[in-house]
């Protein structure tokens, strides 16, 4: 019953999130109905490839829940997040697509001589619903819906190369709520920025900026 309430709750905070963002690309939308081409129409088909910031999946790296307790955390590296994301209109205002995500980080725990490390890579294939809020031979300010499973690769390891802990794997379910806005400075090329909620497998946020390309 409580996960139902927890769940309940950050669903109603996607959902209230994603109406504030689109009262306000509502407020700039052109005063004037668009009377052109749109960019994108029906049959319209999308790739794009962004990078994200900040990398949250060192958060699931926490060495049995000792680390905060007993050892200074030293030598944090991180990759990503990096998606690829393809998008097919089925309506003029609505598409479906899938998407790709890889991040990875990797820490050193340190306490006096003795130190282990902790590695963890996530790899997320995702089905992704899309609905535009207008579209202009410029703009299309979007909201974007992904429902994702994740895979998981970790391990600890001592300064001498042996396993020191089992690692636990995140929920193998991911689902992302995500705004986003392309801008086309050509027919085919378009610059986009994105904010996402994730809900699952933690609620954080983050951003991402990448470049698309108009296949059709």
């Amino acid at each position: 019953m409580h996960k139902k309430i927890t769940f309940s709750f950050l669903l109603f905070i996607c959902v209230a999130s994603n109406a504030q963002v689109r009262e306000i690309l509502e407020a700039v939308k052109p005063k004037k109905a668009f009377t052109g081409t749109p960019i994108l129409q029906k049959k319209s088909q999308v790739l794009y490839v962004s990078a994200g910031a900040p990398n949250n999946v060192s958060n699931f790296l926490d060495f049995g829940g000792f680390a905060s307790l007993f050892f200074t955390t030293t030598n944090k590296k991180s990759a990503g997040p990096f998606m690829i994301d393809y998008e097919y209109l089925i309506k003029d205002n609505f598409g479906i697509g899938l998407s790709l995500l890889h991040a990875s980080a990797k820490q050193t725990y340190q306490s006096g001589n003795t130190s282990y490390t902790g590695s963890i890579k996530q790899y997320q294939i995702g089905f992704s619903t899309y609905y535009h809020l207008y579209t202009t031979d410029k703009l299309d300010p979007y909201i974007k819906g992904t429902v994702g499973l994740n895979l998981w690769d970790g391990y600890y390891k001592d300064n001498n190369g042996n396993d020191a802990d089992n690692f636990v794997a995140p929920t193998p379910f991911g689902f992302r709520s995500i705004i986003g806005l392309r801008y086309f400075a050509g027919k085919k090329f378009a610059i986009i920025g994105e904010g996402n909620l994730t809900l699952l497998p933690k609620v954080t946020v983050a951003a991402n900026i990448g470049i698309a390309l108009k296949l059709k």
